[in-house]
């Protein structure tokens, strides 16, 4: 399939959505990560030139119906901001108690930060550690 989901287009697509255990698992152990009050995001590049999202609410945060409701929070944040987030990354949100609570404006603000956060992060973590004069490799002797 040749076409892919524009970043400017307000719809959120099944292929900007990860919805496989093994893609939310490659994110949350390849990628960076930011912890805020509300939230955990984990940013890992993408395979796809877009950005991808994947969510989750455990029971800590409520029952079915909370969760569901800040599931589709979380995904309408992601939907209408994908132009600010960084592109070409998998993003894994995790919801953290509390969430249910908060209004949107503040998980928006949060959710951004976190996202940008995390993607330099993921950067980072992925070969700046070589370019870096003071890193230490556990094989050095001091």
């Amino acid at each position: 399939m040749t076409h892919h989901p524009f970043v400017q287009d307000e719809r959120l697509r099944k292929d900007e959505r990860l919805r496989k255990r093994r893609e939310f698992l490659v994110t949350q152990r390849s990628g960076g990560r930011h912890v805020t009050r509300r939230l955990v995001v984990y940013a890992a590049v993408g395979a796809q030139p877009w950005s991808r999202l994947g969510v989750t609410v455990s029971r800590k945060v409520g029952g079915s119906v909370v969760r569901s409701r800040v599931k589709r929070r979380l995904r309408e944040i992601f939907r209408r901001n994908k132009v600010s987030l960084p592109i070409g990354y998998d993003f894994v949100w995790i919801a953290r108690s509390g969430i249910d609570a908060a209004s949107m404006e503040e998980i928006h603000q949060e959710a951004l930060v976190a996202c940008k956060k995390a993607a330099r992060r993921c950067r980072r973590s992925k070969g700046d550690q070589k370019k870096d004069p003071n890193h230490r490799s556990s094989g050095q002797s001091s």
